[in-house]
């Protein structure tokens, strides 16, 4: 019986690395899992889908550093709210040197928005305070903004609201018909806006969303504008009709 060789040294060797040298992808309707971590590139950014023909698919160079993280819960797997991941090929990820596939690197539960408060005056005349709505990706030193409120204190009103539009991601966003109830959050109203804005009684008034979660990619960010600090009140007749209008246009556009 012959020995093993040279060639089936290198063969063994380069099955145990994986397929390191290529790209990473992954089919985000059938490789996610079901809580998906927030997945940000080393630039802090989220990595986000593109759709490629009828597929919605994530791609990150080979060798990328990447970070998973789970705000509010944990990654099921690891113990641990966020972890730093290098790209090793295929639908592989390396943590501190195993191997993982991406289902196998979900959330406990749904990722956790929070409020990072009084970042800078804003308005005409300052009159509005900036507030940040977004998440805490290791703790609150490493918070990812996803919207920028102008809240006006005095009147207890927001003036307007800041985000980006991801033109190159946006058909291929997350579809989800259940969608959250708005949060006041605390500091913000003197009287709960839930007490005032009773879903049951408001016949006349919608909440205009002011960056809508239609503007958004993943379920996470969508799930992120549902403050009452991102919405104003506005007429149904408006909100259904020359606002809605407003909004188809600029996507036709982006």
């Amino acid at each position: 019986m012959s020995g093993f060789g040279f060639r089936d040294v290198l063969l063994v060797a380069l099955l145990g690395l994986g397929v390191t040298g290529q790209e990473c992808s992954w089919n985000k309707d059938t490789d996610f899992p079901e809580f998906p971590p927030i997945m940000l590139d080393a630039s802090f950014e989220i990595v986000r889908p593109a759709m490629e023909g009828d597929l919605r698919v994530v791609r990150v160079s080979a060798g990328a550093q990447l970070t998973l993280a789970c705000p509010g819960s944990e990654i099921a797997n690891l113990g641990s709210v966020a972890v730093d991941v290098t790209c090793g090929g295929g639908d592989l990820l390396v943590v501190d040197g195993t191997e993982w596939r991406l289902h196998e690197l979900g959330c406990t539960k749904k990722d956790k928005e929070s409020i990072h408060r009084n970042l800078g005056s804003c308005g005409d005349g300052g009159a509005g305070v900036f507030e940040g709505i977004g998440f805490e990706i290791y703790g609150p030193e490493s918070f990812y903004e996803l919207i920028r409120v102008c809240f006006d204190p005095s009147a207890e009103t927001t003036l307007y609201s800041e985000h980006v539009v991801r033109g190159a991601n946006i058909a291929a966003k997350d579809i989800d018909s259940s969608r959250p109830s708005f949060k006041s959050s605390s500091g913000f109203f003197s009287d709960l806006a839930n007490t005032i804005l009773n879903p049951g009684e408001q016949l006349y008034f919608a909440k205009g969303h002011l960056a809508p979660d239609a503007d958004f990619v993943t379920e996470a960010e969508q799930d992120a504008t549902y403050y009452y600090i991102n919405a104003v009140p506005q007429w149904q007749v408006f909100n259904n009709g020359n606002w809605k209008a407003r909004r188809i246009l600029f996507y036709f556009f982006v």
